[in-house]
């Protein structure tokens, strides 16, 4: 299981994501775990190339986080910020001795700071925004040589309990 066995346009840039995670663990690489970002709107056509790449999906689980009280409350207190940062402009102006006009630069040199982080969560938050997560489970199947049968005992136990609870 390493990234050299899918094709290139099978991978995440091909819908314009990127990897953000990946472990193999197990002799061989038996299992792996990936996690890929991909933009929002193209969300079902990545989903759509990753289960092209399994046999078959044991379980599929989609999960959404609102961000909007956030994104909302990041784009007020950077308005505030701002806001803080012409009021202390305004008192610089008027600033008549070194001193005051050093504590005002202070002030400012601190409230500039604050913006910048804040943008730059923001920017943060907005790329979540725009990207969505996937995280992908995989792992190798246990085969066995039965009178020269290929056999996956843990898929056929899985087959016959589910055709006893059927029947």
């Amino acid at each position: 299981m390493n990234g050299s066995e899918i094709s290139q346009d099978q991978r995440p840039s091909a819908v314009g994501g990127f990897l953000v995670k990946s472990v193999t663990s197990g002799q061989d690489s038996q299992s792996a775990f990936l996690a890929i970002c991909v933009p929002a709107n193209r969300f079902e056509e990545a989903r759509e190339e990753i289960r092209k790449q399994g046999l078959r999906v044991d379980s599929e689980r989609v999960e959404a986080q609102d961000v909007t009280r956030q994104y909302v409350d990041l784009d007020a207190r950077l308005r505030n910020l701002r806001s803080e940062e012409a009021q202390y402009l305004s008192i610089m102006k008027g600033a008549h001795t070194v001193k005051d006009a050093l504590e005002v630069s202070e002030k400012l040199s601190s409230v500039r700071g604050q913006i910048e982080q804040q943008q730059a969560e923001f920017h943060s938050l907005s790329k979540q925004v725009e990207t969505v997560a996937i995280s992908v489970s995989l792992r190798t199947q246990a085969e066995a040589q039965v009178f020269g049968f290929q056999w996956r005992p843990l898929y056929q136990l899985k087959l016959a309990v589910r055709d006893g609870l059927n029947s």
